[in-house]
């Protein structure tokens, strides 16, 4: 989730009012760094969890269209998911500076989810925590701060 409020997403949201991915209408189970490090404590601390492995998933599976949507209603403004291929996003990642191997990688990544290779849940979370996920739009209301215009 935190993809979102920091790093180079948080940037134009907040000046452009997009986000702009190579993932089309694939779909992402976000999870927050609270619920991962929460795992990681259990996972840590826990003997009967040392020989598992725990795949860490969000509590929902949202399009970048969708991320988009929650983000402008937390900030009142539309926010555009922008779609683009991958070579075009490693070209702009490349543009700003990126090294074009990390950039042609992630650029990867965003074609993999345009093919749905991360629509997919599981309840690890509760399971090892006792704790429901955080929930996207609950995050966005916690982060909205960080996309306010300057």
């Amino acid at each position: 989730m935190e993809n979102f409020s920091e790093q180079h997403h948080r940037v134009t949201i907040r000046d452009t009012d997009s986000i702009t991915s190579a993932t089309g209408n694939g779909k992402v189970p976000f999870v927050s760094a609270d619920d991962i490090a929460a795992v990681g404590f259990h996972a840590l601390t826990d003997e009967t969890l040392q020989k598992r492995d725990l795949v860490i998933l969000g509590p929902e599976s949202l399009s970048y269209d969708n991320v988009a949507e929650i983000i402008g209603r937390a900030v009142g403004r539309k926010i555009t998911h922008v779609k683009v291929s991958a070579q075009e996003l490693s070209r702009q990642m490349t543009s700003v500076g990126m090294p074009k191997d990390y950039a042609d990688m992630l650029a990867a990544m965003d074609d993999d989810i345009s093919k749905g290779a991360e629509e997919k849940l599981n309840n690890t979370i509760l399971e090892v925590t006792g704790k429901q996920p955080k929930r996207f739009a609950d995050f966005v209301e916690d982060a909205k701060a960080v996309w306010k215009k300057e």
